[in-house]
Parts: C-alpha cells; structure tokens; sequence
C-alpha cells in the first residue's frame, strides 16, 4: 500500500470551519499556492494550455453573442 493515496469517506470527514484557522496559517497557505501557481505559469505547458483556454472562451463568447443578437 506504500505510494497509493488512501482515502477517507465523505460522511467521515469533518467540515472545515476557515473562522478557526489562524491568520498566519492561511497567509503561508496563500504564498505556498502563489509559489506554485508562479512555477506553473512559466512552463512550456501551462502557456499552451492557457492560450488554448483562452481561445476556447473567445469562441463561447462570440457564440453567445451570436445568440442574443
């Protein structure tokens, strides 16, 4: 079982209040996806699929334009 990611059941999980999680606690979670987030936006890959992305949702939007006209 070593590697595999083990799960918990839905009904087994506490909810997570965010009032009881301290200030400084989400201001380090914050920088920890800020850091991550900035490593994947230089990457080969991610520019690639965020101009796909972006293509993609011009092409909805001209759509829905051409619907409601």
């Amino acid at each position: 079982m070593k590697g595999q990611l083990r799960t918990v059941p839905v009904s087994r999980m506490a909810p997570i209040d965010p009032t009881r999680i301290p200030q400084h606690a989400k201001l380090q979670i914050g920088a920890i996806f800020l850091q991550a987030f900035k490593r994947d936006y230089e990457t080969p890959e991610f520019q690639e699929c965020y101009r796909q992305w972006q293509q993609e949702r011009a092409a909805t939007a001209t759509k829905e334009k051409e619907i409601t006209t």
